[in-house]
């Protein structure tokens, strides 16, 4: 009798374990089964996930501990397990401008009550400060794992923010409505025509929750250092890369503010032009401004594009390690 109920017993991990790694959304009741087993997070690049772990305990998904070291040549963070179902955070790059809300405590933060927050602006009231470059899963960051066998389960993140990329261009205005740019000569460029650049972004969502779902409105304020350019031309052109900031709500409007300041004692007036997007993460906002050689506005014009998926930098993402 013993051996048949023992038969029974694999036949059932058997069928529970053929779901561990499908990260499916169907709750299944607690699984009550003593013991432990094997789990290997994989991931695409040499980067160094962190891994948060919640366990179910009463229908409640509950923080346990953070994986973040461990990881392999070959991309691969083998741990051990307590048979259960779980949800796991994958997540990259925040902790300066972006925090996570509430902490995390073991046996006590539920997984369905976090959220990013973008940080207050100390400098200017009612303003938020831009996110950091923050990575989340590309998809169903709230999946359900049963981890009842062996599992295997591929971690695979996205940018979960968008960023400016702002370029300053002299030119004129063609016949056909094209614009041709005019060069600078004799080492001369752009930025010494300016004293400043202000880029106010409005209607900035804060996201506020974990699969990064955009909520609230914000507003962002950028001063570019004129000194550091990301790139200046050959042309004398100057490129900037803006800020990282949450998409608005349901992908909505982007309005950037762009102010240019002449230089001082110059009789040039203030140039201040709006231009609006609609943004996805993981894009771009390509902002390209056209002034003439006596420094009036031509164009404003506003793309958006994939961002690179190279992760540039390395950085610890928990604010408290808990293993």
């Amino acid at each position: 009798m013993m051996k048949v109920k023992m038969i029974i017993y694999l036949a059932c991990i058997s069928i529970l374990g053929a779901c561990s790694t499908s990260g499916e959304e169907t709750l299944l009741q607690p699984v009550t089964q003593a013991g432990f087993q094997r789990v290997t997070f994989t991931r695409a690049n040499n980067i160094p996930y962190s891994i948060a772990v919640f366990r179910e305990f009463n229908h409640v998904f509950l923080y346990q501990k953070t994986l973040n070291t461990g990881w392999t040549g070959n991309g691969q963070l083998t741990t051990e397990l307590p048979i259960g179902n779980y949800q796991f955070l994958f997540a990259l790059h925040y902790g300066q401008n972006t925090l996570l809300s509430p902490e995390l405590f073991p046996n006590e933060t539920p997984f369905n009550e976090l959220k990013f927050l973008s940080q207050q602006d100390p400098d200017n009231e009612g303003l938020i400060l831009p996110a950091d470059e923050l990575f989340l899963p590309e998809t169903h960051a709230d999946s359900i794992y049963h981890i009842t066998a062996s599992s295997t389960i591929k971690c695979t993140l996205q940018r979960a923010v968008c960023q400016t990329l702002l370029y300053i261009k002299r030119g004129q205005k063609t016949d056909d409505g094209h614009y041709l740019p005019i060069a600078y000569e004799n080492n001369k460029n752009i930025l010494q025509s300016l004293s400043s650049i202000k880029m106010n972004l409005q209607q900035t969502g804060t996201a506020t929750t974990v699969n990064a779902v955009s909520t609230g409105q914000g507003e962002i304020l950028s001063d570019f250092d004129l000194s550091a350019p990301d790139t200046l031309t050959t042309e004398g052109f100057a490129v900037f890369k803006g800020p990282f900031f949450f998409p608005a709500e349901n992908n909505g409007e982007i309005t950037a503010r762009i102010t240019l300041e002449p230089a001082t004692n110059s009789p040039q007036p203030v140039l201040t032009s709006t231009v609006t997007s609609n943004l996805q993460r993981n894009q771009q906002f390509i902002i390209t401004i056209w002034v003439t050689n006596d420094w009036n506005f031509i164009n404003v014009e506003a793309d958006t594009k994939e961002m690179n998926r190279e992760i540039e930098g390395i950085k610890d993402i928990w604010d408290d390690q808990v293993n």
